[in-house]
């Protein structure tokens, strides 16, 4: 595996016109150092780059200022709204330098040197800068009539098309003349390329990309906290940490939840499932029935009695209304006082309460 490369030391940099083709910040490591006096002050923490959020290269160098080194997906998350030219590592790189921050490339690099001689270490630095075809290639055999075969290669050739994908992109961007090596370049794209279409297609609800970004950053906080002090992260803990609002916290890590299954089982065996002890709200057929059953009795009884009496019932209990009327609602409408209302609809309640108009309605209080 590649060394970090030492970018805390005081030193001043030219890049080669060569670099390592396993991440754009490797290609630093190359670089001829000339020794410079001591500086008397430290560099501001600015990044005068379009596109770049001052919030997020605030909580970087505070990170890589406590922690000494930062992580190449956190400076990748920082420019992820900036095209990606070898100026703009190059302004980065220098700018995390001179704050005597490392960047650590999470991109290892597949090597056995003791065992393999210098040519076939050539043909393998071919074989990356042709973006890996002899391993496509190799992974396009599969066995068969095997199904498990057939779907993991179908899962296997859409991540080819997503590593071309990227692989495009760069050629499109790719300046020779800025003396880096194509690979070195192609890998930030082809590493965008299959970050954003997992973030397309991992979540059974999909979340935009930029949010994705945010989530895997606190879910990576919480980690490290946990590992530090043995113990899950408060919300405030975790937006100090991360250099972030408490609201905006709670907001993600309410995204954070996956989705529960219904047809996921429950207990130790599989005769339960979690729909079973889910409430359903909807009425079923005979309920249904037996509502429409009791909405026609109480419209006979209500045509049984007189207009007025009928119109004032209707208004008082909201029936075939948006809402209930008061009584100063329903005299001021039809011209009476409130007390005169209030005698009618006690008069019509209790003849409706008789036997006989009651006994139509008795079956559905069972």
């Amino acid at each position: 595996m590649r060394r970090l490369v030492d970018l805390s030391k005081t030193c001043k940099i030219h890049i080669e016109p060569k670099m390592q083709p396993s991440g754009c910040w490797v290609g630093l490591s190359n670089a001829r150092r000339l020794p410079m006096g001591p500086r008397e002050d430290e560099s501001p923490a600015v990044l005068a780059l379009p596109g770049v959020v001052d919030h997020d290269w605030q909580a970087l160098v505070a990170r890589g200022r406590t922690q000494g080194v930062v992580h190449a997906e956190d400076v990748a998350h920082v420019v992820r709204d900036v095209e990606l030219t070898p100026d703009v590592l190059i302004s980065v790189s220098d700018a995390l330098a001179k704050l005597g921050i490392e960047i650590d490339d999470a991109v290892e690099v597949e090597a056995d040197h003791d065992a393999t001689p210098a040519s076939g270490r050539r043909r393998r630095r071919q074989m990356d800068d042709t973006a890996g075809i002899p391993r496509v290639n190799r992974g396009r055999r599969a066995t068969g009539g095997d199904v498990a075969s057939g779907d993991g290669m179908r899962m296997y050739l859409q991540e080819i098309g997503r590593v071309n994908l990227g692989l495009m992109k760069a050629v499109e961007k790719f300046d020779y003349a800025k003396g880096f090596k194509f690979s070195t370049y192609a890998t930030w794209w082809i590493r965008q390329a299959i970050t954003r279409s997992i973030a397309d297609q991992s979540r059974t609800i999909r979340i935009p990309v930029h949010m994705v970004e945010h989530l895997n950053r606190l879910l990576r906080g919480r980690r490290e906290f946990l590992q530090e002090f043995r113990r899950e992260p408060t919300v405030p803990e975790l937006a100090e940490r991360l250099h972030m609002p408490e609201d905006r916290v709670s907001e993600l890590l309410r995204w954070s939840q996956e989705p529960l299954s219904l047809d996921s089982p429950v207990g130790d065996g599989d005769d339960a499932e979690l729909g079973d002890f889910v409430a359903d709200d909807v009425a079923g057929p005979a309920s249904q029935v037996e509502a429409l059953d009791l909405e026609s009795k109480i419209v006979e009884l209500l045509d049984s009695l007189g207009e007025r009496e009928r119109e004032i019932l209707q208004m008082r209990f909201g029936l075939g209304l948006d809402r209930p009327r008061t009584l100063e609602e329903v005299g001021a409408e039809l011209g009476v006082t409130r007390e005169r209302i209030r005698q009618i609809e006690a008069k019509t309640l209790a003849r409706l309460r008789s036997p006989l108009m009651a006994e139509r309605l008795r079956e559905f209080l069972q």
